[in-house]
C-alpha cells in the first residue's frame, strides 16, 4: 500500500485512477486466467503489429482533429461573438467592469473577468466588498447565480486591476457589487452598491458554434473533438456514394446516339461496375485485416497485462 500512497501523492489525480484501473484489471487477469488461457485460440502475433499501428494512427488522427476543430471553432467565436464587456455605473471614481465569455487557448474554456476600475486622482489604499451575479427569473424577479468576496489594495490613480477570474456562465443579466469600505488618500468610501445594466442574451450564434464540438463515437465519448475528421469522413463517403450510383439516361426522342458514342458509354458504365467491385472488396479485405489486427492487438495487451498482474501479485503477497 505504500507504494500506491506514494503514486497517488506523485500523480495528477486523473492520471492515477487510469494507473489504479490498469493495476485493478492486471490483477483480475491473472488471478482469472481461463480468459486468458482462452485468448489464445486467436491467431498470433503478426497482425498484431498492424493493430498497434492503426491505433497509433488512428490516435494521431483524433489529436489532429482535435486541434484543428478546436481552432475552427475559435476563429468562428472570434469572428462573430468575441468578449462581452459589461460596466457598473460610476460612483465617486469608482466602477467596476465584467468582461464575459473570454476564450482561454489553455484549458479550451470560455471565462469570465473581473475588473476594478481606479478613475480618481488619487491612489486607492483598500478596497473590499463582494460582487453577485444575478438572473432574472420569472418565479422569484433575482436569482443568485454567484457571490464573489473580494479584498484589493494599492490601485494606482488612472488605472485599472483584474482581481478576478471565474468559470463563464451564459444564465447571468446583471451584476451587483457592494463595497463595504473603499479608502483613497484622501477619502474614505463605506457601503455602496454598484448595478450593472440589464442586459437579455442573443444566443442563436450557440447553436451555429457547438455544431463544430464533437467528441463522441457512437454513444461513447472521447476526450478529442472529431467534427473535422467526421466531416472529411463524411465528405468522401459521400464522394464514393455519387461516384458508385453514376447512371446516365438518353432521350432518344431528342438524341440519336451514334455506335462510338454508346460503346463510351458501355466502357464507362463497365468502368463505374469494376469500381464498385474493387471498392467492396478493398473494404472487406480491409475490415477483415483491421478485426484480425484489433483482435491480436488486444491479446498482445492481455499479454502485457497478465505479465503486469502476475508482477503486482507477488509483490502484495
Amino acid at each position: 500500500m505504500l507504494i500506491f500512497n506514494s503514486l497517488k501523492e506523485v500523480l495528477h489525480k486523473k492520471i492515477f485512477k487510469i494507473v489504479l484501473i490498469v493495476c485493478l484489471i492486471s490483477l483480475f487477469i491473472y488471478f482469472f486466467e481461463p480468459i486468458y488461457t482462452t485468448l489464445k485460440l486467436f491467431i498470433d502475433y503478426p497482425f498484431s503489429i498492424i493493430g498497434l499501428l492503426f491505433f497509433i494512427v488512428l490516435i494521431s488522427i483524433a489529436i489532429y482533429s482535435d486541434r484543428i476543430s478546436n481552432r475552427n471553432m475559435r476563429e468562428y467565436y472570434e469572428k462573430y461573438k468575441g468578449p462581452d464587456k459589461h460596466y457598473s455605473d460610476i460612483l465617486q471614481n469608482i466602477q467596476f467592469l465584467a468582461i464575459d465569455e473570454i476564450y482561454n487557448k489553455t484549458n479550451n474554456v470560455f471565462e469570465m473577468d473581473l475588473y476594478l476600475l481606479n478613475k480618481s486622482d488619487e491612489e486607492l489604499i483598500s478596497i473590499d466588498g463582494k460582487a453577485i451575479f444575478y438572473k432574472i427569473d420569472r418565479d422569484v424577479h433575482y436569482e443568485k447565480l454567484v457571490e464573489i468576496s473580494f479584498n484589493e489594495t494599492d490601485l494606482n490613480p488612472k488605472t485599472k486591476k483584474k482581481f478576478q477570474t471565474i468559470p463563464s456562465t451564459s444564465k447571468w443579466n446583471f451584476f451587483e457589487i457592494q463595497v463595504y469600505n473603499a479608502t483613497f488618500e484622501n477619502n474614505k468610501i463605506e457601503n455602496k452598491i454598484f448595478k450593472s445594466k440589464r442586459f437579455f442574451r442573443n444566443s442563436a450564434w450557440i447553436l451555429s458554434y457547438f455544431r463544430l464540438l464533437d467528441k463522441k463515437i457512437g454513444p461513447f465519448s472521447t476526450p478529442f473533438n472529431l467534427y473535422w475528421f467526421k466531416e472529411k469522413v463524411r465528405l468522401y463517403t459521400r464522394h464514393i456514394h455519387s461516384h458508385c450510383k453514376q447512371e446516365i439516361f438518353f432521350n432518344f426522342d431528342l438524341f440519336d446516339p451514334s455506335e462510338e458514342d454508346l460503346k463510351e458509354l458501355k466502357l464507362h458504365m463497365r468502368s463505374i461496375k469494376r469500381n464498385k467491385i474493387l471498392i467492396f472488396f478493398a473494404i472487406s479485405a480491409i475490415t477483415i485485416v483491421l478485426t484480425i489486427s484489433i483482435c491480436q492487438f488486444f491479446y498482445v495487451l492481455v499479454q502485457l497485462l497478465y505479465i503486469l498482474g502476475k508482477w503486482i501479485a507477488n509483490f502484495l503477497i
